[in-house]
């Protein structure tokens, strides 16, 4: 990490790991609340996916 700052990156990302761990299939829809797998929603239906995995 220090040596990504320090050649010039902007941010860094943490949490990939985990949410690969948990079942992301990172379909870069975290925002819209519509998270096919349901790790990252607040939809009931949607958050189920999670559970049965």
């Amino acid at each position: 990490m220090v040596i990504g700052g320090i050649l010039g990156a902007d941010e860094f990302g943490f949490s990939t790991t985990a949410l690969v761990t948990m079942g992301c299939i990172m379909m870069r829809k975290c925002h819209l609340n519509t998270c096919s797998v349901g790790v990252a929603t607040q939809d009931p239906e949607l958050v189920k996916n999670l559970q049965e995995s």
